[in-house]
């Protein structure tokens, strides 16, 4: 049964991602060990306080400006609170680094809105589900141009924007329907990160032993009952 169809990495998760993401999702609400796993990822990746900005502004004379510094730092820290730093006002600066990681480990990409112009410092972060880039959404354009699985694509295979869903994800008894609406948003906007595998690679690979922890939480409750009966 080995396969020996050579699938491009884009072929594999326009026809997997969506699945991929779902069970992904589901074990880190409901599998222990996968819960375990994303805790332990935002302790030792980011943890409770997050990254911070350290400044050495120098001098003309080449020695460290203490008062340049502590006060680029100090503006910093102020931008890092919810009402400055997070677009929705909902998360401060280390709970978006803690956020931004889980989704990476959990769904394998994560998307970040850099929006310029907004708030007291003119520069807010948006965290946004990746499900909003929607796989299913390819369409060939002028000049050159095609969107492939909602990213949209120049004729030198360059990212020119990214059309996100505009559908409230959060509905609890939202309608998954083909005739969605699509908001395009300029590429130079986006933080589209995941690990690169395979050349041409457009969006991320989840790569979490979904199987094995599924499978172990299952032996884990056989068990359980073998010793009550």
């Amino acid at each position: 049964g080995w396969s020996s169809t050579d699938w491009h990495i884009n072929q594999s998760l326009f026809r997997s991602l969506r699945t991929l993401r779902a069970r992904s999702r589901d074990l880190a609400r409901n599998n222990d060990y996968a819960r375990q796993f994303l805790r332990m990822v935002k302790t030792n990746v980011v943890g409770p306080a997050g990254f911070s900005l350290q400044v050495h502004a120098l001098k003309r004379d080449g020695s460290i400006d203490e008062t340049d510094s502590s006060r680029c730092e100090t503006a910093f820290w102020k931008w890092s609170k919810r009402e400055a730093c997070d677009y929705c006002g909902n998360l401060s600066w280390a709970e978006i680094q803690q956020l931004y990681v889980e989704t990476l480990a959990r769904d394998g990409e994560v998307l970040v809105r850099r929006i310029r112009g907004a708030g007291s410092f003119g520069y807010q972060l948006q965290l946004l589900d990746p499900a909003l880039l929607d796989e299913r959404y390819n369409a060939d354009l002028p000049d050159g141009r095609r969107i492939r699985m909602g990213i949209e694509l120049d004729s030198n295979d360059r990212r020119v924007a990214y059309h996100l869903v505009q559908d409230d994800l959060t509905a609890p008894q939202r309608l998954i329907v083909y005739g969605r609406r699509y908001v395009r948003v300029p590429a130079n906007e986006i933080w589209h990160d995941f690990v690169v595998e395979q050349i041409g690679q457009l969006r991320g690979e989840l790569r979490s032993g979904e199987l094995p922890w599924r499978d172990l939480r299952g032996r884990e409750l056989a068990e359980r009952l073998r010793q009550q009966c």
